[in-house]
């Protein structure tokens, strides 16, 4: 009837508070890339560019855009499950629009600089990358 290995309701409580508080913190994709890996340290993972993925990984979850293209996901998939040859031509037509119009040429390249730096997040990329960053003090040194 119970298997030895079977979780008590405390513990599959627990575990359901942990899955919700992670997920409400966006730390769940962190996790489990950090499971996959088997290392909890951005900086042991890949050197430099563990860093680097890490900041971008940081940026992106805290992005407005990301909370926007988590909202729309659900609703375009249940639009192309119901119509796939509309979404299909909403999309040829705005693939043509961009085309024709070419909004690239409407934004300088130093505007899209400014809006960069400008930026609150900036600062936390920055930080992230700084924090994350192997020290050398911080390297076990080999004694002969």
């Amino acid at each position: 009837m119970n298997a030895p290995t079977a979780l008590t309701p405390q513990e599959r409580l627990a575990n359901s508070r942990n899955a919700i508080f992670r997920h409400m913190t966006r730390d769940h994709q962190d996790l489990e890339d950090q499971i996959s890996h088997g290392t909890s340290d951005p900086a042991q993972s890949g050197g430099k560019w563990g860093v680097f993925k890490h900041a971008v990984r940081a940026w992106w979850q805290r992005h407005p855009a990301h909370v926007a293209l988590d909202v729309a996901k659900p609703v375009i998939g249940r639009y192309a499950a119901k119509k796939p040859f509309t979404l299909l031509a909403i999309a040829a037509g705005v693939g043509a629009a961009t085309v024709v119009l070419r909004p690239w040429r409407l934004v300088s390249l130093g505007g899209l600089l400014l809006a960069t730096l400008k930026s609150s997040e900036l600062s936390n990329v920055v930080l992230s990358v700084l924090y994350s960053a192997p020290r050398d003090s911080e390297q076990p040194r080999e004694t002969p």
